[in-house]
């Protein structure tokens, strides 16, 4: 006989792998492109971004795009609710 799996058990299974996916995406990001990324986690607005890294706020729209193209998202809300989790703790605001 096989052993029985909960229901439980699975959805954490899909969760973990769901995770690793897109800590998988996050990787590929350049240095820069994941500054911004956490930025925008930290719910920093894209002017915020540009002041806080010293770049211009149009560079911070050119690393925006790169970043939804490259985790498969579309809005600013739909990278929160995918990646918020990859928030930094230590979050200085």
């Amino acid at each position: 006989m096989g052993e029985r799996v909960s229901r439980t058990a699975v959805r954490q299974a899909i969760l973990d792998q769901m995770q690793e996916d897109r800590a998988q995406k996050v990787a590929t990001l350049t240095p820069r492109e994941a500054e911004v990324f956490y930025e925008l986690l930290a719910g920093h607005s894209m002017s915020e971004a540009a002041e806080r890294l010293g770049i211009k706020y149009c560079t911070v729209n050119t690393h925006i795009t790169g970043i939804y193209k490259k985790l498969g998202v579309k809005s600013r809300p739909n990278l929160l609710i995918q990646y918020g989790a990859f928030r930094k703790k230590d979050e200085d605001r």
